[in-house]
């Protein structure tokens, strides 16, 4: 992903895209709307097919491409039906009203007379045709005519090429028609999309739950977010949007969505349907031999039903919403008749139903609601004898209700239920003919476990000293190529956070390599199905921030926030990561931009792993922009929450590194080296050297004497070139400034940007006058580079150009007009007055100034831009 940062230029919608930038997304044109529009108005052209799913903006990115001519031509709107497929000509039934012909015209009369009602005064007018493969021949062929005689610009809506009746794909294959093809909106449009639409920003979970939940349709994305406006489901918390519940609710306005999305169903599409609701996704054989194949037909063409082939050919729902529906509105005498077909599609009935109901609430994120199903199943799910139906299942089950237990802190609980699991299925395999499948269960459950023992080792109290296992994954076994993949995943992270950082990271860049070779579709995965791809690339991210490689670890958390995979917890989790890993980089405003949405979200869902990390880096934000009493107000707060947890983990310790430098920046610098130097002893104690590394690092920054050279002696222990960075940093941290320079400079420019920003670093002040401000200048240069895309300076003049200084460069656009202000002898108030801004934003901006330029107030400024114009021959 590094050449990206090359090839893609600055500012542009893929650098947006790829970076996660939303904020000018929906204010670039898309490329399929100036695509239909260059069409229309081009006379040589018969007109066009425009494809892609159902829902992806298809039919109004036409309408968009005419209302954006100079003079449209008439636009007249087609629609191929079931009813009107049966009929001879029966989609033109209403132009053929309105011609004069005799009773059994002609098709030379016909044709003639669409031309004369289509095509008056030479121009010709527009035909939307939506649905082609309702149509019936002869219309489709009337319509292919007129447009190669240039009487109409034909422009066809499909989901696949396929689709078109013979004349009209005819005319597609001579050229005189060209193809636009529309995808569905990716996270990022989705968000764009509806902030243009909402006038505000929205977090990253809302805005993701309803592309999930809609399956990226947007008009139902629409739809679902006005119903939870109006409800306060969705609702401004400081301006940004979150989501407070996902309670479908049952009033007028779901119910008559639901009816709309279900009218016009047989009874027995209606079973099949809440059969695939309540038992989930069956392949396409039991399916067929459950003798349902008509029904699922019928589904499939009426774009409720989808087959993944990819997924073993399974058949399943193809809009999570009305799954979630079809659940909700269930009644008795249905329930009975669904469960007569899910006992034909499924050979253990039970457990499909528990497997359907968690796995949607897993992915929304309603715990509560799953543990509820997860400790019923548990009562008799895992008995030794029932280990022999559907065992993967069962295993999928057993990690959905630990990984809840594990975000709920509730370990003694996890670890009973992965033992008696395992207990259970061994008496299983020992009794069973044939074992492989159960073998395959069992090696899952010992990954379970692996997952549990990593959970136990963060806790303080009681915890037990762990040794690493150095066994090489490959040597063990592993039966399918996925379960070694993610048995390496996690092995790279256990790797990582103790003294194996190298070959936690050759082990990261091996499932890269096979991960990317490898696309060939899930099955090739080893029977990964996207939540495993998932899991493994949040492991990889999660050992490359622990092996402190910030840079790669933000390329790969914006990849998973833009919607990698369509799991809207994922997406959150990645989202926060973003914005702590910028933070990481001391960009207080970007990481403030991304961080307050998430934490509004985090405040509604209840505990999270990364809460209080998200509360100390946005109080350490504020207090870096000047925003110093909601900063202390924060800080109280998160102080108030860390205080009772005793859990080391990367969160944890990000919680207690930006907390400790808030409590620098208010005078407090004894008691936040007391705090990093507790969560360093907390570290060592839990086997986390890399933590402690980082932890007496932060410390040294704001001027802890480490006079035993403890930072050295860890950073001995570790691996790779971040260990022998903070190894140059400890040994010369008391000795010559040059020596300092050199290894504060090689920490920034790997990435490390927090031990060389200022002010507040005890490191830095200890440096010449030259050389802070030579570290200063790389700071903020690798700070924003070309891949941020800032859309703020999107329309920025360039300083040569204008005669601003050089140091202009180094500022935001809002930071250099307000520092050319300062200098000209503007007072706060002007400026603020000027800008449409309060003076405590101006402070703020000019404390950025100051920080970034090293000067200490305005003379020092007003000297530096002299010496600057000076230098440049501007004066």
């Amino acid at each position: 992903m590094e050449y990206s940062r090359v090839l893609i230029g600055e500012d542009t919608r893929n650098s947006r895209r790829l970076w996660g930038e939303t904020n000018a997304l929906v204010a670039t044109p898309t490329d399929a709307i100036t695509e239909i529009g260059r069409i229309l108005e081009n006379p040589a052209k018969s007109g066009a097919v425009v494809s892609g799913p159902s829902g992806s903006g298809r039919r109004a990115s036409v309408e968009a491409a005419h209302s954006q001519l100079i003079d449209p031509q008439r636009l007249i709107r087609l629609n191929g039906s079931s009813f009107g497929q049966k009929m001879p000509m029966g989609v033109l039934a209403f132009l053929l009203a309105q011609l004069e012909t005799t009773e059994r015209p002609s098709r030379h009369e016909l044709v003639h007379g669409l031309a004369r009602a289509l095509c008056p005064d030479g121009k010709a007018s527009v035909v939307l045709l939506g649905k082609p493969e309702l149509i019936d021949e002869e219309s489709g062929s009337l319509l292919a005519q007129l447009a190669a005689m240039h009487k109409i610009k034909l422009i066809v809506i499909c989901d696949e090429i396929q689709d078109l009746p013979q004349d009209i794909l005819s005319l597609f294959r001579t050229g005189q028609m060209e193809h636009v093809s529309i995808s569905r909106m990716t996270t990022l449009e989705t968000r764009a999309f509806l902030e243009s639409e909402l006038q505000g920003p929205i977090s990253a979970f809302a805005a993701s739950t309803l592309q999930y939940l809609a399956d990226s349709n947007r008009g139902l994305i629409l739809k679902l977010s006005r119903i939870w406006i109006s409800n306060g489901q969705l609702s401004q918390e400081s301006g940004t949007w979150i989501l407070r519940n996902l309670d479908l609710g049952n009033g007028a306005a779901v119910q008559t969505m639901f009816n709309s999305m279900t009218s016009g169903l047989e009874d027995s599409e209606r079973v099949l349907l809440y059969a695939l609701a309540m038992g989930g996704a069956v392949s396409r054989d039991m399916v067929h031999r459950s003798e349902q194949t008509e029904a699922m037909d019928q589904l499939i063409a009426k774009d409720h039903v989808k087959v993944v082939p990819e997924a073993d050919h399974r058949v399943m729902i193809a809009i999570p919403l009305l799954r979630l529906m079809l659940r909700q509105n269930i009644d008795p005498d249905m329930e009975r008749r669904c469960n007569e077909v899910v006992a034909q599609l499924h050979k253990d009935p039970a457990t499909a139903v528990a497997l359907s109901g968690m796995s949607i609430l897993s992915d929304l994120g309603q715990n509560t609601e799953l543990l509820v199903i997860a400790e019923r199943y548990s009562r008799n799910g895992y008995a030794s004898e029932k280990w022999v139906e559907a065992p993967f299942a069962r295993i999928r089950i057993l990690k959905l209700h630990i990984r809840v237990l594990l975000l709920q802190g509730d370990i003694p609980a996890a670890l009973r239920l992965v033992q008696e699991a395992h207990e259970n299925l061994r008496s299983a395999i020992d009794d069973a003919w044939s074992q492989d499948r159960l073998l395959r269960a069992q090696q899952e459950l010992e990954l379970l476990a692996q997952l549990v023992d990593s959970a136990q080792a963060e806790t303080i109290a009681g915890a037990e000293e762990k040794t690493v296992d150095e066994t090489p994954v490959h040597l063990k076994g592993w039966m399918t190529r996925g379960l070694h993949l993610r048995a390496m995943a996690l092995q790279s992270t256990n790797l990582a956070a103790r003294a194996h950082q190298t070959d936690a990271l050759a082990i990261v860049d091996h499932i890269g390599n096979e991960l990317r070779t490898r696309r060939l579709g899930m099955a090739a995965y080893g029977g990964m199905c996207a939540d495993d791809l998932g899991e493994i690339e949040e492991q990889l991210l999660l050992t490359e921030m622990l092996c402190g490689k910030y840079a790669e670890a933000l390329v790969r958390a914006t990849e998973l926030a833009a919607g990698k995979f369509a799991n809207p917890q994922l997406i959150a989790r990645a989202e926060s990561h973003r914005g702590i890993l910028f933070a990481l980089q001391s960009d207080h405003e970007r990481a403030l931009k991304i961080l307050e949405p998430c934490l509004w979200q985090a405040l509604q869902q209840g505990e999270s792993a990364d809460r209080v990390a998200m509360e100390a880096v946005v109080s350490h934000a504020l207090m870096g922009l000047g925003r110093r009493t909601e900063a202390a107000e924060l800080l109280a707060q998160e102080q108030e929450e860390s205080s009772v947890t005793g859990l080391v983990n990367f969160h944890s310790w990000v919680a207690e590194v930006f907390s400790s430098m808030s409590l620098a920046a208010i005078g407090s610098s004894a008691l936040a080296i007391s705090k990093l130097v507790s969560i360093a002893d907390r570290s060592r104690a839990s086997g986390y050297l890399t933590l402690e590394m980082g932890s007496l690092a932060c410390a040294l920054r704001l001027g802890y004497e480490d006079n035993d050279s403890r930072l050295g002696a860890v950073a001995a222990e570790c691996q790779g070139d971040t260990a022998e960075m903070y190894a140059e940093l400890a040994k010369h941290h008391h000795g010559e400034p040059a020596d300092l320079f050199a290894a504060l400079r090689n920490l920034v420019s790997a990435g490390h940007l927090l031990m060389g920003a200022g002010p507040g670093n005890a490191l830095v002040s200890s440096l010449t006058t030259k050389d802070q401000r030579k570290l200063a200048k790389l700071v903020g240069t690798l700070k924003r580079p070309a891949y941020l895309a800032d859309n703020n300076r999107a329309d920025a003049p360039d300083p040569a150009k204008t005669g601003a200084p050089t140091w202009a460069g180094e500022l935001t656009k809002r930071e250099s007009q307000i520092a050319l202000l300062a200098i000209s002898g503007k007072t706060n108030l002007e400026i603020a007055r000027v800008n449409g801004v309060s003076i405590r934003t101006v402070e703020g901006h000019l404390y950025q100034v100051y920080s970034k330029l090293q000067v200490r107030n305005r003379q020092e400024l007003t000297a530096l831009d002299r010496a600057s114009r000076r230098a440049a021959g501007q004066l």
